[in-house]
């Protein structure tokens, strides 16, 4: 912030515009669906555009899932993968390119211990579970995670960037020494209570 006006700071602050409003649009389609014999699938996409802190905004992100059920088996077990990718900046140039989440712990896709977030990255997951009764189902999935642009930051689900040892928040024109971040472990147990109420528990870990 500098006086009245604010702007990114993950951009120069010499580049900023002071005479300018914030308006950021987001378009987006959402595809799910089932085939006959098992195969399920789900997309998403998204597009922004316009202004953000008084740079220019121009960023996306898509989502791509499969999975595999086996229907004719009581315990119906599946097993699938997933990849997501939401653009990073790779300058201080005056435009933003890094997607701006709009709904904080994507648990879906990104993993349940929120270390990452629908921002500068890309991921992909192998997932699989079993229902051995109606009542009650077993989830397990591991993710690979990397940095979309290694000049831009690692953010967390809700936003907060990771620090740079010894350098704290670099903001952009910053190198990491690798784009990969890690790897989450989440296995999760599902029991369905009473028609909506349902428990949920479950063990993760993150290999960094």
């Amino acid at each position: 912030r500098d006086g009245n006006q604010y702007y990114d700071p993950n951009e120069s602050f010499g580049a900023r515009d002071t005479t300018s409003t914030t308006l950021l649009w987001t378009l987006g389609t959402r595809a799910e669906g089932n085939f006959p014999f098992g195969l399920g699938y789900a997309g998403e996409f998204a597009l922004q555009f316009g202004n953000w802190y008084g740079f220019d905004a121009s960023a996306f992100m898509f989502e791509l899932d499969a999975w595999y059920k086996f229907k004719e088996l009581t315990s119906q077990p599946y097993f699938g993968a997933g990849f997501t990718l939401a653009s990073g900046d790779d300058s201080a140039d005056g435009d933003k390119n890094t997607f701006v989440r709009l709904f904080p712990s994507p648990h879906h896709h990104l993993g349940y211990m929120d270390l990452v977030g629908m921002q500068n990255i890309m991921s992909l997951d192998l997932k699989a579970g079993v229902t051995p009764v109606e009542e009650l189902s077993l989830h397990a999935a591991f993710s690979f995670f990397w940095l979309n642009k290694e000049e831009d930051g690692w953010y967390g689900a809700y936003g907060g960037q990771f620090a740079v040892p010894g350098v704290g928040n670099p903001g952009r024109d910053s190198v990491w020494t690798s784009k990969s971040l890690g790897n989450e472990l989440d296995f999760s147990l599902k029991y369905k209570y009473n028609g909506g109420l349902y428990f949920k528990g479950g063990w993760s870990h993150f290999f960094p």
